[in-house]
């Protein structure tokens, strides 16, 4: 617990708490590059970059792996939102006249 203390981090913990479970939002590059399957280069790039947001403690960044729910959320939104669209049928009587 002293390493978030060190980073600032500020945390209201309710009865049931574990500490592990604190370190389970955090993931360093090599875990985030998994979890996003692109290379670890590209991961460090990102941060540096700040198109993701990261703690470095001293040795290694740090990545809260929350920042990343939403989007793959709304990545499957938009996926079944397609696959209705394209699986929605076409009207048998399309009434098309030609304007000649």
């Amino acid at each position: 617990m002293n390493n978030l203390v060190k980073l600032g981090l500020v945390i209201h913990f309710h009865d049931n708490f574990r500490e592990k479970d604190v370190f389970l939002l955090y993931v360093t590059i090599p875990e985030l590059a998994e979890y996003l399957s692109i290379n670890e280069q590209r991961v460090k790039s990102l941060i540096l970059q700040g198109k993701i947001r990261a703690i470095h403690d001293g040795k290694q960044y740090l990545v809260n792996k929350g920042q990343f729910t939403t989007y793959f959320e709304q990545v499957e939104k938009y996926k079944l939102m397609i696959q209705d669209y394209l699986h929605e049928p076409i009207p048998e009587d399309i009434d098309v006249k030609d304007e000649d």
